[in-house]
């Protein structure tokens, strides 16, 4: 009895563990974001986007750290880059150790003569 409680115990744990997800979705079609992450040393990224023309080149998000949310970084503390295909919808992720730095701020940058369109940011943290 012991046993099937401990291990009932754990499965229920592991399952709230698995669903304390915050996903969060910003659009940075139009600039700068802020991210938060202060509840979470380590988050998984996600971007997508297409173009409104033709276009090939790559479109690189820049991320710059920041302690309280208001000084940031003024060279990006890491990229994400993505080359574009076009109108059609590209997506990447990754996962960030984003340590002790609790915001961040996401600028993009298109080396494309077309302009970026539906670009969107999901932030997932545990």
């Amino acid at each position: 009895m012991k046993k099937t409680l401990i291990l009932t115990t754990i499965a229920a744990a592991l399952i709230a563990s698995a669903n304390s997800y915050q996903v969060t979705t910003v659009d940075v079609t139009s600039g700068n974001a802020v991210l938060e992450v202060t509840t979470s040393a380590n988050a998984g990224i996600v971007f997508s986007y297409s173009l409104t023309d033709a276009g090939t080149n790559d479109v690189t998000l820049l991320f710059f750290g920041s302690v309280d949310g208001q000084t940031f970084n003024t060279t990006p503390d890491f990229t994400l880059t993505l080359t574009a295909n076009g109108t059609n919808t590209v997506t990447t992720s990754t996962d960030l150790n984003v340590g002790a730095l609790g915001w961040w701020q996401c600028t993009v940058s298109n080396a494309n003569t077309a302009p970026i369109t539906n670009a969107v940011l999901k932030l997932a943290t545990k």
